[in-house]
């Protein structure tokens, strides 16, 4: 097997589950009506290079029926939180501004710019995305997923967080040690 074959496999083996890096309370994720879960995504048709996909998973626990509204569409309320070698990344300003737009628009209804993705989950079902991470340095990276609920009025906000993920991505292949 080529050493840059074994390389992308030990990504995948080493990509593990582990206790959150922020402790998330039954309370807020109660109030919000919503648990999150994160997880590595593999495709096995197609292995992009410096890209981590995970798969994010919105389990509702309330009893009534949740309905995605265009703020939320295509993950546009996730903050992924990035721990690259113990170090916190910086989130990039322009996906922080849109994140931000989104959370105002959902906090006065769900009235944001967009089509309506007329996603639903009833109680105990969930509603699925994969948000996409490049990373251009190798190392050790930790992926945490929060998002800010607003279950009783647009001044008050939950933030629900998911599990954490760590995924090592090994230095590229002919690198020298340093």
């Amino acid at each position: 097997m080529e050493k840059s074959t074994v390389a992308n496999w030990l990504v995948l083996l080493f990509a593990i589950q582990v206790a959150p890096l922020f402790g998330q309370s039954n309370d807020e994720s109660g109030k919000a009506g919503f648990t999150l879960t994160l997880s590595y995504h593999y495709d096995h048709s197609t292995f992009e290079r410096n890209v981590i996909a995970l798969d994010v998973t919105l389990t509702n626990t309330s009893k009534e029926t949740m309905y995605e509204s265009p703020c939320a569409a295509f993950g546009g309320l996730y903050e992924v939180v990035v721990v690259h070698n113990g170090v916190p990344v910086d989130e990039n300003s322009e996906e922080r501004a849109h994140r931000e737009q989104m959370e105002r628009g959902e906090a006065k209804g769900g009235v944001c710019m967009g089509s309506d993705p007329g996603r639903h989950a009833a109680p105990g079902k969930t509603l699925k995305d994969i948000l996409r991470w490049g990373t251009d340095k190798h190392g050790t990276y930790q992926f945490t997923v929060q998002r800010k609920a607003f279950p009783r009025s647009s001044s008050q906000s939950v933030t629900v967080r998911s599990n954490t993920v760590t995924v090592i991505v090994p230095e590229p292949e002919g690198s020298e040690p340093k």
